[in-house]
């Protein structure tokens, strides 16, 4: 980024590229996944807290997801996160993304799971796989509990409820000034 730069004050995001004006056209592109490939939020949302690890998880994050991310290619099939990425040879590598506690990991076709030791956590919850040589594909998918379908049916029934409640008040009190 030059000196002039008005972007180069935003400690808070992540540059993809050094070229202000590719920058600044993706503001204004009707391409509106232009802007999301070059510019990075710096900090997550939340993070997961593993091995009881509370320190440095700004830097962990740097190091495991935006340094990691341009040796990776997203995209989201049927609900999934779909990762690829192309290995020279085999070895353990960390995959940019964090797992949390009942996501599924379904490596180069197979499920992996931790309890197999089939992969393992870093400090900040990115899985640590055994890659092959050649092309490597990890899906990740959230499977939300048997709990969340209920809940989510009471909210409904309680805002519903509330709703006519409100309403029947309402047409109660006009009835009432008649």
């Amino acid at each position: 980024m030059t000196n002039s730069s008005p972007l180069k004050n935003l400690g808070m995001l992540v540059f993809n590229s050094k070229n202000d004006k590719k920058i600044h056209n993706s503001l204004y592109s009707t391409d509106l996944n232009s802007i999301l490939e070059l510019v990075q939020k710096k900090t997550p949302d939340y993070l997961p807290s593993y091995h009881n690890n509370t320190k440095k998880n700004y830097k962990l994050y740097n190091r495991y997801i935006i340094s990691a991310n341009s040796h990776f290619i997203k995209s989201v099939h049927n609900n999934s996160l779909v990762i690829i990425w192309y290995a020279k040879k085999r070895k353990m590598i960390s995959v940019p993304v964090i797992k949390y506690r009942n996501t599924k990991l379904i490596l180069n076709g197979h499920k992996i799971t931790g309890k197999k030791n089939q992969y393992h956590l870093t400090k900040i919850g990115t899985p640590i796989v055994s890659q092959k040589k050649g092309r490597n594909k990890l899906v990740i998918s959230y499977n939300i509990g048997n709990w969340f379908l209920p809940v989510m049916y009471i909210v409904i029934i309680t805002w519903f409820s509330c709703l006519t409640y409100i309403g029947w008040k309402f047409f109660r009190k006009l009835k009432n000034r008649q």
